[in-house]
């Protein structure tokens, strides 16, 4: 009998080494996770996966490894079961996903809440267009102008500008605040007037809202809506301005590959509605076409991403007919940009699987690097001299710098001068600024500075997730993901944070833009309006124009 009681007695002893191997062997696959993989995507979605792991072994240690008693090890199994149903009850009627951080973090709201931009996403009326007499003459007349991706010459810089940097003395003015359509476009303004791309409904819009008081002026809409759970819905691409014979137009993309030229007095079509995809033969790309038109010379420029040499279009600006076509490429998420390297100007690209140059005036595809990775590629190229092309992406890719040359045969090659991989500068949605050889950008959301000609970190520090960033002279005006609006030097040597304010509410990966003083802002739920205090060089009106703030 005391026999059996003591066998009894030692199957009923907890097995601490069990618990004790799950414990250790969860940590250090932690450990493992933070050391084999560069972005904070894929270590969040490894660190949740393992986390349910390490739980569930534990749960089940507790019902059938822990010596307990029948009874005991039927309650803890209970209480499991009981946990999750009761969290898996409580996700299905109190809380809805409204989408993902770009670390893929799920993002939710309150199922009885009603999204703050409903009244603006089910209005799909349209106003006429054609009326010239909608915008007056002095708002086209105003001196601003963002007129496309990224500013003036394509890249987030702008010179010549100060911004005041004491923000608890002079704090950016909230000029007007509102709910606005999905869709991740940012603003081009032109005078008085701010255009972008909105999801309403089952339509994609090109809104016109006035600078200064955030009204509505025009907007033109398109039939179709591209929807996507994880990239979330709505036109992706910046709208851009330009002149024919003086007279401002915008040029738009929609996510579904719908082109417009749009007269901006009124939103009057210039020339019918083009789809890019259909005239390429192309399959739109799973977060869907998101290059920002580029206009030079008498053409639009567009990538569609065509493997039947249409990788890039040209479209006539002022007649919408097709002017040539080249490549074979499949595209990406960047916007096409106009370079001069190596004495010749081109069309350079970043594409899927390479960066690619294409003659200016003929389309012909000049040069080549091969860039591999299924990972999305995002980020801007940025001319860092007359022969040099930065280059980055996220997900753990990093960085290159291309030196394009031509041979005694008169081609160009490009050879990338880090030799190999460069696991700096990873940047994801966001793009990067140039200044006196040094890159400032979000490398996986911190904040970097990188000597452009040996790609060594000089500093990296602050995390603003996947935001953006603008550099206005000597300082960078960050807007993180969280909508926050936070003012840096760009000082090479060190990370110095000048001010910081909560500018915008919900997941922000737009583009902010600067406007003379005024600081527009939005992302898929409101747009805002800052103005700034600037110092020098900057077109200040009298005190608002022709409208009251």
């Amino acid at each position: 009998m005391s026999g059996a009681s003591e066998t009894v007695s030692i199957g009923r002893r907890p097995n601490y080494v069990a618990l004790a191997i799950i414990l250790g062997a969860a940590i250090a696959l932690f450990l493992g996770i933070q050391n084999a993989l560069d972005d904070a995507a894929f270590q969040f979605l490894a660190t949740a996966a393992l986390v349910i792991l390490a739980v569930a072994a534990v749960w089940l240690w507790g019902v059938f490894g822990a010596g307990l008693s029948r009874g005991a090890s039927r309650r803890v199994l209970i209480a499991g079961l009981v946990v999750i149903a009761g969290i898996a009850l409580f996700r299905a009627l109190a809380l809805r996903r409204v989408g993902y951080t770009g670390n893929m973090r799920p993002i939710y709201a309150w199922r009885w809440e009603t999204p703050p931009n409903a009244a603006v996403t089910s209005n799909t009326s349209t106003v006429p267009a054609g009326d010239a007499s909608v915008v007056p003459p002095e708002w086209l007349a105003a001196p601003y102008r963002y007129p496309q991706f990224l500013g003036p010459d394509r890249l987030p810089v702008i010179e010549d500008v100060t911004i005041g940097r004491n923000w608890i003395k002079v704090k950016p003015r909230l000029v007007w605040r509102q709910p606005i359509g999905e869709g991740w476009s940012s603003f081009a303004v032109y005078g008085e007037l701010a255009v972008t791309q909105e999801q309403r409904g089952d339509r994609e819009f090109v809104v016109c809202y006035h600078l200064l008081d955030g009204k509505e002026v025009w907007k033109h809409s398109d039939e179709g809506r591209f929807a996507e759970f994880m990239g979330g819905d709505g036109p992706r691409a910046t709208p851009t301005i330009f002149e024919i014979d003086g007279e401002p137009f915008v040029c738009t993309l929609g996510a579904l590959g719908a082109l417009n030229c749009l007269r901006l007095a009124d939103g009057a079509p210039r020339w019918p509605t083009r789809n890019i995809l259909e005239d390429a033969g192309a399959q739109n790309l799973q977060w869907a076409m998101a290059g920002s038109p580029l206009v030079y010379d008498e053409l639009i420029v567009v990538n569609p991403g065509g493997k039947n040499g249409a990788s890039l279009i040209a479209y006539d600006r002022r007649t919408g007919e097709r002017r040539w076509a080249g490549g074979d490429s499949q595209t990406a998420y960047c916007s096409p940009t106009l370079m001069t390297l190596a004495g010749k100007r081109q069309v350079v690209i970043v594409n899927q699987l390479d960066v690619t140059a294409h003659d200016a005036e003929t389309g012909e595809v000049l040069w080549t690097y091969p860039w591999p990775g299924n990972q999305p590629k995002c980020a801007q190229p940025v001319a860092v001299g007359n022969d040099r092309v930065f280059c980055s992406s996220g997900y753990g890719l990093g960085c290159m710098l291309l030196e394009v040359k031509a041979g005694d045969d008169g081609k160009l090659t490009a050879t990338d001068l880090y030799g190999g991989r460069n696991r700096n500068m990873k940047t994801k949605f966001s793009n990067v600024a140039f200044r006196d050889g040094f890159i400032f950008g979000l490398d996986d959301g911190i904040m970097e500075c990188l000597e452009v000609a040996t790609g060594e970190r000089k500093w990296k520090k602050g995390r603003f997730g996947h935001g953006q960033l603008l550099m206005v002279g000597d300082d960078i005006l960050v807007l993180a993901e969280n909508g926050e609006l936070v003012l840096l030097e760009a000082n090479p040597n060190e990370y110095i944070e000048h001010a910081r304010i909560q500018a915008v509410t919900g997941k922000t990966w737009n583009n902010p833009v600067l406007a003379g003083p005024y600081l527009l802002m939005r992302n898929d739920q409101e747009a805002a309006c800052y103005k700034l205090l600037l110092l020098d060089n900057a077109p200040v009106p009298p005190e608002e124009s022709s409208a009251s703030e």
